[in-house]
């Protein structure tokens, strides 16, 4: 029957979107391979890492351990002949002002198909792998630096070898040369109420990548405060 056949592909298709948890003896990762994108992340306690998932090697879940970690950490971090281009987050501070809390490494913990990480000072930073794609979140919460006047940022320090091509308020597109590999869009600030705060962002290109802000009007925030943009293919 139709139901049975669209039901059947729904359940491949979230199967294939799950988190798989990769572990080695220095450190525990978890994979989101998006085959409608072509994209395959890793999470880590550091950040963000999204590669092609084409151009790597892409062991079975049913594969071997050992290679599977070998494989994870290998594309996670190099930029090479078989992986063409890298992109890597790192949430380094949220910024009001002149006032700045820097943010460490946290742990990683897997919540059914989200994947997050545990920052300092109530910030949670979390991922969930969709048909539309990856999907990446912060949650904030409390103010940060409320005696401090100004909007609140929340930094990330980007390394890539692709080329920041167009910026715009609520959307960012990355490229290889002339083609584009994938946009970071679809940004959305909530409060604790639902209401939509004014949100944007920015992007300042460095020599070994750029610095991502996303700016927040929170002046008449209900805290906790949801943090929310998406990376699609272009």
């Amino acid at each position: 029957p139709r139901e049975w056949l669209v039901a059947t592909r729904l359940r491949v298709e979230e199967d294939e979107l799950a988190p798989l948890k990769v572990t080695d003896a220095t450190d525990t990762r978890y994979r989101l391979a998006n085959k409608r994108h072509g994209f395959v992340s890793h999470i880590g306690r550091s950040g963000w890492a999204i590669s092609p998932q084409g151009a790597q090697t892409d062991p079975k879940r049913e594969g071997d351990p050992k290679l599977l970690a070998k494989n994870s950490e290998r594309t996670q971090w190099q930029i090479s002949s078989s992986l063409p281009w890298l992109w890597k987050y790192a949430l380094t501070s949220v910024v009001r002002g002149k006032e700045i809390h820097a943010v460490k490494p946290g742990a990683v913990r897997e919540g059914g198909s989200v994947v997050s990480i545990d920052r300092s000072s109530g910030i949670t930073e979390w991922y969930r792998n969709k048909p539309e794609g990856i999907e990446q979140g912060f949650e904030l919460a409390r103010r940060m630096h409320s005696d401090a006047a100004g909007d609140l940022v929340v930094r990330g320090v980007v390394e890539t070898n692709l080329t920041a091509s167009v910026v715009e308020r609520d959307s960012i597109s990355f490229a290889q040369g002339a083609a584009k590999v994938f946009h970071y869009t679809g940004l959305v600030v909530t409060d604790a109420s639902g209401k939509a705060l004014p949100a944007w962002l920015t992007y300042a290109s460095t020599r070994k990548g750029g610095v991502l802000d996303i700016h927040i009007d929170d002046s008449a925030a209900v805290y906790p405060v949801t943090v929310d943009p998406l990376a699609t293919s272009a």
